[in-house]
């Protein structure tokens, strides 16, 4: 048998501005992100990067 796929990390949103994690927010899947362990880590949304430059 085949190993179980780790789950996907997506990227995560710190900006209110991010029209991606406002449907996120607007869907009911918000989660709060916070990383306990460094494997944890998830990458910044692009988006939310370049609305913060």
């Amino acid at each position: 048998m085949a190993p179980a796929p780790e789950p996907e990390r997506y990227p995560y949103h710190d900006n209110d501005a991010c029209p991606v994690g406002q449907e996120i927010k607007a869907s009911g899947e918000w989660q709060y992100y916070e990383p306990k362990l460094k494997e944890e880590t998830r990458p910044r949304c692009p988006q939310c990067r370049a609305l913060d430059e």
